[in-house]
């Protein structure tokens, strides 16, 4: 009995065919057969538009045959806009300077987002002291060498050069603050003003008025400006009669605003000054002379008394008798002008070294 071998389950592997000698082509068999099929597809083409179409009926156009693209030439198309595109900004500044075309004319231009960060960009950037290279700008004014100084016992100021690059003269109009830090800590706020003005390219020296926790923690400053409309509300003020009544005090100086409605009607000032002061007899004859100058000043009514340890000037101005130019004439910035604002009163006096009771 012949025995027959399982295969169930076994992958055999194909046999190979043999293999024939194949005919190698000439170059004129190829470019016969190519001759050939270009022929016979123009035939069946001209088949197939004589069935579409009767003969008596007019060729309007005739569809060639189409070509396929060349990659290589694609690619370099591509490659050269894309090079265009990455170039355009050199070349609109090549002929803006040579011909005079700006290709931003041609731009599509974005939506209006406003004026993100500008002031917080610019004039927020935070400086340090004692640094002859620091030098910030906002307006038309620049300033730099800014110092802090202890000027008196109870006596802090920070100096610095302000230049008027503008091409008017600056009167101090603007509500230009200087705001020190500690590290993140805001610690005051100094309000630049003065009553000379500044003529136009001109440098002049300025101090201001700073707190002796600033003198002491300050370590930075930025410029900023800072508007009426931004000051906070005034919440808590005392009572007298018919006023709201807000007092500011530095050193020897005590100033009290009286409001009707949150407007200033009247000021009075206080001015207290013992013999054991180092500065009492400068401060004796300044204050003896404008006690005399307020009294010759309609609105005005001043009072100064000298004993042997102190000397006192009580000074009361009724706001709404004085005119706006005599205010100004005064060259004393905290006396405010009539109907001014109890908020503008408090914040601008607190810039200016004062400590008021609505804090």
């Amino acid at each position: 009995e012949v025995q027959v071998p399982e295969t169930e389950g076994i992958v055999l592997p194909e046999i190979a065919a043999p293999t024939k000698e194949e005919h190698i082509p000439t170059l004129e068999e190829l470019e016969a057969q190519k001759k050939a099929e270009e022929n016979s597809i123009i035939a069946q083409k001209k088949e197939n538009h004589e069935k579409t179409f009767n003969r008596d009926e007019e060729i309007l156009y005739t569809i060639k045959e189409e070509k396929e693209g060349n990659p290589l030439v694609i690619i370099a198309v591509f490659g050269f806009i894309v090079l265009f595109m990455i170039s355009l900004p050199t070349i609109s500044k090549t002929f803006k300077k040579v011909f005079g075309i700006d290709f931003n004319f041609f731009e599509v231009q974005k939506p209006n987002q406003g004026n993100v960060t500008s002031q917080n960009n610019e004039t927020e950037k935070k400086h340090k002291f004692n640094d002859s290279s620091t030098r910030v700008s906002i307006g038309d004014l620049s300033m730099t060498n800014f110092v802090t100084a202890k000027t008196g016992e109870n006596t802090y100021e920070l100096n610095f050069t302000i230049i008027n690059e503008g091409d008017e003269s600056y009167i101090y109009d603007k509500k230009y603050y200087i705001l020190l830090y500690n590290n993140e800590s805001l610690l005051y706020r100094a309000l630049i003003h003065s009553y000379t003005p500044l003529a136009s390219k001109a440098a002049s020296e300025l101090s201001l008025t700073i707190s002796q926790n600033a003198f002491t923690n300050a370590n930075a400053f930025e410029l900023v400006e800072i508007s009426e409309t931004q000051y906070p509300d005034v919440i808590t003020v005392a009572v007298s009669d018919e006023y709201d009544v807000l007092t500011c005090t530095y050193n020897e100086d005590t100033m009290e605003y009286y409001f009707e409605d949150n407007m200033l009607v009247k000021v009075k000032e206080k001015y207290f000054v013992e013999t054991d002061n180092p500065q009492y007899e400068k401060n004796l004859s300044y204050y003896r002379n404008r006690s005399d100058y307020y009294n010759t000043l309609k609105g005005f009514n001043s009072t100064f008394v000298e004993t042997s340890s102190d000397f006192t000037m009580i000074t009361e101005a009724s706001l709404n008798d004085i005119q706006d130019i005599v205010m100004n004439d005064l060259k004393e910035y905290r006396y405010f002008k009539f109907r001014t604002k109890i908020n503008v009163v408090a914040f601008e006096m607190t810039a200016q070294g004062y400590v008021c009771d609505n804090n």
